[in-house]
């Protein structure tokens, strides 16, 4: 499915989905609530933006929240 994309509106928007979505080798564009607040990465070509968003039922602390994110921006595999 890697040559697919994969479009959900922001009702079905949950780490669980996503992660099974992602898991199918399809591309995701996913719209979600306007008051989540993802950590920008980038500014890519195409005038979207490269982000990262933790679950916060995880309840990461500062420094792994900032080690994630550093290894998103280096383009190194998520957990």
């Amino acid at each position: 499915m890697e040559d697919m994309l994969l479009l959900a509106d922001r009702g079905f928007y949950g780490f669980y989905a996503w992660g099974q979505a992602r898991r199918s080798g399809a591309q995701l564009l996913w719209r979600v609530q306007a008051g989540l607040r993802p950590y920008w990465l980038c500014d890519l070509d195409d005038g979207s933006r490269l982000a990262v968003i933790t679950n916060p039922v995880v309840g990461l602390h500062r420094s792994q929240k900032d080690r994630l994110r550093e290894d998103a921006r280096q383009g190194r595999l998520l957990p």
